[in-house]
């Protein structure tokens, strides 16, 4: 079973520079904050030498001492960006998801403004786990969310 929450946010920039700011590694800790539950990242590596690519794994660490994994699914600049996340869930998470997958997508509005389109998907580990994982979701991941989107819109005002 699946829970998913989708957020949007139009940011002031040109597309392709909106996009390297998402997924630079430096600029994760600033932009995931975390929100109630949901930790926010500490740092973020890429485990292979060179940059961004399908197949390759960036690991987060986070505030809460967890480290999770991520596998590149879709990375096309600047406009797709896709992954799975695994590892070691922390807390409440730990009991009710197997798996994470964030779906970003980019959309050129004009020359100087994108809209950014963040889709994220957990795999529960039971049916049972619904009832609790539904609110996580709905309300404090989707707060993350939309505090990482506003983050992101006022690195460019």
């Amino acid at each position: 079973m699946k829970v998913f929450n989708t957020e949007s946010i139009v940011v002031p920039g040109a597309r392709a520079e909106v996009f390297e700011r998402a997924f630079s590694l430096a600029e994760m800790p600033k932009l995931l904050r975390g929100w109630g539950p949901v930790p926010g990242v500490e740092r973020a590596e890429l485990l292979d030498a060179g940059g961004y690519a399908v197949g390759k794994i960036r690991r987060i660490h986070n505030t809460d001492g967890s480290s999770l994994d991520e596998e590149i699914l879709v990375h096309e600049p600047p406009s797709a960006h896709s992954y799975r996340l695994y590892g070691d869930f922390r807390g409440l998470a730990k009991l009710l998801v197997s798996e994470g997958r964030g779906d970003w997508r980019f959309v050129a509005l004009d020359d100087a403004r994108t809209e950014v389109s963040w889709r994220y998907q957990f795999t529960l580990t039971s049916p049972l786990a619904w009832p609790l994982a539904l609110p996580m979701m709905k309300v404090a991941f989707a707060n993350m969310q939309r505090g990482t989107l506003k983050l992101l819109r006022a690195a460019f005002e």
